[in-house]
């Protein structure tokens, strides 16, 4: 079961419940993946600088603490099943749960304090 307060996000697909988190691990494997600091993977997407690549990287990554036995491929397969929309709004989901003072109604970067997953940042998603 996805718990919100440790950053972690539902979606269910194809009648199964995935568990999506951003945390330590799947950024780190993000990281690894794009070969660029998280930072600038997810200021690349709020400047619209953002292809399919970059989702799929995000998606699996962020899948990869509760299910590790997903392929890269099977997580593309999971996106076209559950569209682009939805999969999107897991991530908006997940990147707000790691700023919560933003989300709480604060401007991103004001005063940046630890999240409880411990990725407390200062971005806009």
């Amino acid at each position: 079961m996805a718990n919100p307060i440790r950053g972690e996000v539902p979606i269910d697909i194809d009648g199964k419940r995935y568990t999506f988190v951003l945390g330590t691990y799947g950024l780190a494997a993000l990281e690894r993946r794009m070969r660029q600091p998280w930072v600038k993977i997810f200021k690349r997407a709020s400047d619209g600088d953002w292809g399919i690549d970059d989702l799929l990287a995000v998606f699996h990554a962020g899948l990869l603490k509760h299910h590790r036995d997903l392929t890269e491929e099977q997580v593309a397969e999971l996106i076209d099943a559950a569209g682009l929309g939805n999969v999107t709004r897991a991530i908006t989901e997940a990147v707000e749960l790691m700023q919560p003072e933003a989300s709480a109604g604060g401007a991103a970067g004001e005063n940046p304090q630890k999240a409880a997953n411990g990725n407390g940042v200062g971005m806009t998603s």
